[in-house]
């Protein structure tokens, strides 16, 4: 669950949804492209994920194994975050409100 106030920015398919928030919803043009950044970050992290082939091809083994071969992928593309292969950097300042990317925290 998300902290109450807290929202996700998603794209357009999202409308209506409280919470999330979306281009439509955005307040002015600075925070519009912040938004477009965000969502292409995490595009990019997706497609690290994609390039091990664990999200595109048909699971061919045992299901129940599938959860930990997925986990180890996820665990591998985050080490790979960790020691210099980061994703791009978001980070804008717009009417003293900071939206911040989180790479300090990895």
């Amino acid at each position: 669950m998300l902290p109450v106030r807290e929202k996700v920015i998603a794209d357009r398919g999202y409308r209506g949804n409280h919470f999330c928030v979306t281009p439509d919803e955005s307040l002015n043009d600075e925070h519009k492209k912040f938004m477009g950044k965000a969502r292409a970050r995490h595009e990019t992290v997706n497609r690290r994920l994609k390039q091990w082939k664990c999200l595109q091809q048909l699971w061919r083994h045992d299901r129940s194994k599938h959860h930990l071969v997925f986990k180890t992928v996820v665990t591998l593309v985050q080490l790979e975050f960790e020691f210099g292969n980061r994703p791009f950097q978001v980070d804008v300042v717009n009417d003293n409100i900071r939206f911040t990317n989180f790479d300090d925290e990895l």
